[in-house]
């Protein structure tokens, strides 16, 4: 693979590898491929010529399928060009491959419903709902909503980057005005929670993502994750002491002033 080369060698392999880099047979080129620079020698590479591969944007990728559909006789809408490009992430191998089976799954014409059936992507509803039930502390209704997921046969880490995007673009909303053209959630929506609150839940589905890259059961590491969301008392970390807090004034309509909630000096309120 690709990471082998960083993890492999010790420090004599490279240093074998070296001397060969210095003396090399004739006619021969040498072309290393890595994910992790970070760990090759500076020995090694001051001897190479670097070049930095980045992922495609979108678009590129949406326009390249395009193209291709149109050479293979294929009927590939523009939607459906984005939606396989906007779940690759930029991965050009992985869109050809998406490509290949939504043109399986449609015969040929492949539509954003086709896309959405394979990839099991349009699922804002889940979103909302797991974010409602974060925001109210409704951990029966996150189970339910995992449960379900999982028995309609969803891919729980694709799930998990969705509801994640979901959390970012709330954040995004608070903290950055005027990004609304750009997302899916309103002001509305991310009143329900706080900028601080906003950044724990993250950071705990952002540790649960990594988990799930060796985990046997992705859906515990989600559930875990979005239980510690949905009830801070179960999350140790100190900022969950500041959710609880938050949550309570957010439930006794406590604002501004300190949260003391007494009525300012002078004033006749009760």
């Amino acid at each position: 693979g690709h990471r082998a080369l960083g993890r492999c060698l010790g420090r004599e392999a490279f240093d074998a590898l070296l001397k060969v880099f210095e003396e090399p047979p004739v006619g021969v080129r040498f072309v290393l491929a890595t994910t992790e620079p970070h760990k090759m020698p500076a020995t090694i590479v001051g001897r190479c010529q670097r070049f930095e591969f980045r992922r495609v944007p979108v678009e590129a990728v949406a326009e390249h399928l395009e193209r291709i559909a149109k050479d293979e006789g294929m009927s590939l809408t523009a939607e459906a060009a984005h939606a396989i490009a906007r779940q690759t992430e930029g991965s050009v191998r992985d869109a050809l491959s998406l490509l290949d089976q939504a043109s399986v799954l449609g015969a040929g014409e492949i539509g954003e419903d086709v896309v959405t059936s394979l990839i099991g992507s349009g699922r804002s509803d889940v979103q909302y709902a797991l974010g409602d039930a974060v925001a109210v502390g409704d951990a029966k209704g996150v189970f339910e909503l995992v449960s379900r997921l999982v028995q309609e046969g969803q891919d729980l880490r694709f799930v998990t980057n969705e509801v994640l995007a979901h959390f970012r673009n709330l954040l995004l909303v608070k903290t950055a005005p005027g990004q609304h053209d750009l997302l899916d959630v309103t002001d509305q929506e991310a009143e329900k929670y706080s900028v601080a609150e906003l950044g724990r839940v993250i950071a705990l589905l952002l540790a649960a993502q990594t988990d799930m890259r060796w985990t046997t059961s992705p859906r515990l590491s989600l559930e875990l994750a979005l239980i510690r969301s949905t009830i801070p008392e179960t999350d140790a970390a100190p900022e969950a002491l500041v959710s609880r807090l938050e949550r309570l004034e957010r439930v006794a309509g406590i604002t501004g002033g300190g949260g003391s909630g007494a009525p300012a000096p002078g004033s006749d309120s009760p």
